[in-house]
C-alpha cells in the first residue's frame, strides 16, 4: 500500500456546457500518492477506489470516463493521479448516463434522419378537397400505369455493443418486423414499416469497473416507412377464370369470357352460353367487347389486363370500385427486436 494518499483540492474541477442544446458535464478529480519506495507496484485504482463507470457523486451521476497517472516531476516516490468524468449522449433509461452501465447490458443509442423517395403508385385522390383514396384508374376503369408519388423515409441507425460482430445477421438483411418496435420512449413504429436495411461491425474494447470487454459496436440501419413495406397489387390479368355467362353477379362481366357464337362468325347463342371445350372454373384469355350488345357483340382478346374479382372472375365495368386493391407481404418478415438482441429501451 502506499505510504500517502490525498485527494487534492486544489486539482478538483467541474464544468457544465450547453452549447448547440448538447448538455455536458465535465468534472475531474486529482490524487497525490506517495510511495513507500520507488519501485512499490502501484494500483492506481485501486489506490484511489475509483474504477470506470463510477459516478462523480450520489447527487451527480457523471460518469467515470478516464483514469490516469504519472510522476510528479523529478521524484520516484510521488504520483499525481487523475479521474476524468463526463456525460455521454445516449438513452440510459429513466434520465441515467448510459455509461453507467456496463456495456453488455447499457441501452442502444440511435439516430434518425428522413428524406423523400419515389415510389410506384395504384392509388390515388379523385378529389384532390377529399382525403379518400381510390384506385388510379381511367374514367371506363382501365388502369393507369406510370403513376409514381413521393414519400418519406426514415433512416434509423442503432448501435450498440455486443461481444460478436453484428454481421452473423447479414442473412436477414432485407427482412421488415412482425412485432411493434420501440425506440426508446420516442417512437413506436406498427408491423411491416421498418426494414432491416444493413449492418456495420467495428472491433471495440473498454473497461468497466474492473472488467475489460472485448467485442464490437454493432450498427445496424432500419428504414421506417409510415405506410408500410407491404404492397397494393391491383387484382387484374390478361386471364381470368370462367363462370356461367348466363348467370353472371352484378361484380361479373359475362362479355370478358369466350362464348359460344352460332357458327364460326354468327352472332352470340342466347342465352349466353361458354364456347365449346370451356368449363366453368377453366382458366381462359380475357376477351373485350368491342361492337354491339346482347346476340350482336363481337369480341376480340383484350390486349392489356382486365380487372378481376377475388375468385378471378372478370370484373364488371359497372362495379364500384372499378379495380379491386389487395395488400400483399413481398418482404420475409422477421421478430427483428428479439432477433438482433436490440437494446432499445
Amino acid at each position: 500500500m502506499p505510504k500517502l494518499v490525498s485527494e487534492l483540492a486544489q486539482g478538483n474541477q467541474f464544468g457544465r456546457s450547453s452549447d448547440g442544446g448538447n448538455l455536458a458535464d465535465t468534472a475531474v478529480r486529482v490524487w497525490k500518492v506517495i510511495l513507500n519506495s520507488a519501485n512499490e507496484p502501484l494500483d492506481i485504482f485501486a489506490a484511489i477506489g475509483v474504477q470506470i463507470g463510477d459516478p462523480y457523486s450520489s447527487s451527480n451521476q457523471v460518469p467515470c470516463v478516464s483514469i490516469e497517472g504519472r510522476a510528479d516531476g523529478e521524484s520516484r516516490l510521488v504520483r499525481i493521479i487523475t479521474a476524468t468524468y463526463k456525460t455521454t449522449a445516449g438513452d440510459g433509461g429513466a434520465g441515467e448516463d448510459p455509461k453507467l452501465v456496463m456495456p453488455e447490458l447499457r441501452p442502444a443509442n440511435f439516430s434518425t434522419s428522413t428524406t423523400l423517395y419515389e415510389e410506384a403508385a395504384s392509388r390515388w385522390f379523385e378529389n384532390p378537397d377529399e382525403d379518400k383514396k381510390t384506385p388510379a384508374v381511367n374514367p371506363v376503369g382501365d388502369l393507369l400505369d406510370g403513376l409514381t408519388r413521393l414519400t418519406p423515409i426514415t433512416t434509423i441507425r442503432v448501435t450498440q455493443f455486443e461481444a460478436s460482430p453484428g454481421t452473423v445477421w447479414n442473412t436477414w438483411v432485407g427482412d421488415i418486423n412482425e412485432e411493434e418496435m420501440n425506440f426508446g420512449s420516442y417512437a413506436t413504429f406498427g408491423k411491416h414499416t421498418v426494414m432491416f436495411r444493413g449492418v456495420e461491425a467495428q472491433p471495440h474494447v473498454e473497461t468497466f469497473g474492473t472488467v475489460t470487454y472485448r467485442g464490437f459496436m454493432n450498427s445496424y440501419e432500419f428504414a421506417y416507412k409510415q405506410n408500410g413495406w407491404n404492397l397494393d397489387i391491383p387484382l387484374s390479368g390478361f386471364n381470368c377464370k370462367a363462370f356461367n355467362p348466363a348467370a353472371p353477379t352484378a361484380e361479373q362481366d359475362p362479355y370478358a369470357l369466350p362464348l359460344k357464337r352460332d357458327g364460326e362468325y354468327g352472332p352470340l347463342v342466347q342465352p349466353l352460353a361458354l364456347q365449346d371445350g370451356v368449363a366453368v372454373g377453366d382458366k381462359v384469355r380475357a376477351m373485350v367487347r368491342v361492337a354491339g350488345s346482347g346476340k350482336d357483340a363481337l369480341q376480340s382478346p383484350s390486349a392489356q389486363p382486365i380487372p378481376l374479382n377475388v375468385d378471378g372472375t372478370p370484373r364488371s365495368e359497372n362495379a364500384d370500385p372499378k379495380v379491386l386493391i389487395r395488400e400483399r407481404r413481398i418482404q420475409d418478415d422477421k421478430n427483428l427486436t428479439q432477433l438482433l438482441q436490440l437494446r432499445l429501451g
